[in-house]
């Protein structure tokens, strides 16, 4: 947001705590440009319809090094059984 659209609401709060108009209380400054962008965007390369993050326990390397196969429980990588 960057100041961009929640600095009105807040330029008003401070304007009534001071007994004073948004004019006389001042103004922000946001810093430019403002292009608004969806979360998706942030969040990587990754991403789409079928993207599903892949969780691994504090084990897993260890079970993979005794050859376990492996389960996927939610979003988690599990242990079902080692050969």
């Amino acid at each position: 947001d960057q100041g961009k659209t929640a600095n009105v609401t807040g330029l008003a709060v401070m304007a009534e705590l001071t007994g004073r108009t948004i004019p006389e209380t001042g103004t922000t400054i946001f810093r430019p440009p403002y292009i608004p962008v969806t979360l998706s965007v942030l969040g990587g390369g990754d991403i789409g319809r079928h993207y599903r993050p892949r969780r691994l326990t504090p084990t897993n390397h260890w079970a993979e090094g005794q050859g376990a196969v492996f389960v996927e429980v939610g979003q988690w990588m599990r242990a079902q059984y080692f050969p």
